[in-house]
């Protein structure tokens, strides 16, 4: 099968690139032809396929009035991006197309260009943008659905891009000007990775004839499997406030009466919540590691006994979980979004509340206080992962749902 996978960034931006990547070389290995469409970067990973991409657009960086009008027009619809992804799979032919994360720097004007090429479309849902101006489902910290219904109102009145009035506007023409004119109607199937996601996608109004649920997977081949200290815990991932970190922190010391003397806790990833973070944890002994990746990252896995997902908002489908469970890590996790999907309370790991941080207490002091539990729950999560979470598994799903479209 010969298909063009498109995403606007084309390195390894975060978890979305990562799957891009990781995927598109999965259905390679098998036989099918995946060429690509992305926007130009110095930061690109390589790829024959680069002469056609998109110029760069760098909605951060500051600018005179001009440029700011060119992003915004970006932002709304990218006649370029139609124009140039038309020429490809004019060239091509591809017996369908499977977009990934494509608004603002590429804009819906992608899923046009293949409208009009009649071109059978897919769509990875790595965030809620389809439902969402801000891409999250969140608000002042907690989650929110104000716009369930395509009513997005709510994103101008609680100015929900970063409090700027301007942002929010340029968030709320865009996603009532493609609700308008249908754009996203044009997908043949959204791919959820979670049922969670799946029955949000449906509770806000989209039939469940156009969304197909199809898991991320995790290699386990060759990925050694280690016990970890038994009262050390672990965190990876950003440091951001969706993800629950300050409660986790106010937690562990209210816990920390209670647990063994020789507890400790190591923090792997950065972000902006950092330095809260760490003044939150003066005097318990919580490690802050920053970013890791190789023997650092190794050393990190081999240390812990358990990892948490503290998450306050909905996860899509958190891979830091799948890493762990390749890694035979059971995990504490929120009872909220798609988490309990991965994390099963006595089987896979424990449940606590979202932001309560009582229930992560005595979550976490059952965790440290009975660490060959952990231990056991942890041989479930590998288990787990090389039953229900293979590479396999994942491309004959995946290929199912193309097969369908493409008839």
């Amino acid at each position: 099968m010969r298909i063009v996978a498109v995403n606007k960034f084309h390195y390894l931006r975060g978890g979305a690139e990562r799957y891009f990547f990781e995927v598109n070389a999965l259905l390679r290995q098998a036989g099918h032809e995946v060429f690509v469409f992305s926007m130009h970067d110095p930061r690109n990973e390589p790829s024959p396929d680069s002469g056609g991409f998109v110029s760069r657009v760098d909605f951060e960086r500051g600018g005179g009035p001009g440029e700011a009008a060119r992003a915004t027009a970006r932002v709304l619809y990218s006649f370029e991006a139609r124009r140039r992804l038309g020429d490809l799979l004019r060239r091509v032919r591809p017996a369908l197309v499977h977009h990934h994360n494509i608004a603002h720097h590429l804009s819906p004007a992608v899923v046009d260009a293949a409208a009009a090429e009649g071109t059978p479309q897919v769509q990875t849902l790595h965030d809620y943008k389809l439902l969402c101006p801000v891409y999250v489902l969140m608000r002042d910290g907690q989650v929110c659905e104000e716009c369930r219904g395509a009513h997005f109102e709510p994103v101008l009145k609680h100015r929900c891009n970063r409090g700027s009035l301007l942002r929010s506007a340029v968030n709320y023409v865009e996603m009532t000007f493609h609700e308008s004119r249908g754009t996203y109607r044009q997908v043949d199937r959204f791919i959820c990775p979670s049922s969670f996601q799946r029955e949000t996608v449906h509770r806000f109004g989209w039939p469940e004839s156009r969304t197909a649920f199809v898991p991320h997977y995790v290699r386990t081949a060759g990925i050694p499997v280690t016990g970890g200290r038994p009262h050390c815990g672990g965190y990876l991932g950003r440091l951001s406030h969706e993800k629950g970190l300050l409660t986790l922190m106010e937690a562990l010391r209210m816990a920390a009466p209670r647990l063994p003397r020789d507890w400790e806790f190591l923090v792997a990833g950065d972000g902006p919540l950092r330095a809260a973070l760490e003044k939150a944890a003066e005097g318990l002994p919580v490690r802050f590691l920053g970013q890791i990746s190789g023997q650092g990252l190794e050393d990190f896995w081999a240390s812990v006994r358990f990892t948490v997902m503290p998450s306050i908002w909905y996860e899509v489908r958190p891979i830091a979980l799948h890493e762990a469970f390749a890694r035979g890590k059971g995990a504490i996790g929120s009872d909220l979004g798609s988490i309990p999907e991965l994390v099963r309370e006595g089987d896979t790991g424990l449940l606590a509340l979202p932001g309560d941080a009582s229930s992560w207490a005595l979550s976490l002091e059952r965790a440290y206080g009975d660490p060959a539990r952990m231990l056991e729950l942890g041989r479930n999560a590998r288990r787990f992962a090389e039953t229900e979470l293979t590479p396999e598994r994942h491309l004959e799903t995946l290929l199912g749902v193309y097969r369908e479209v493409a008839a």
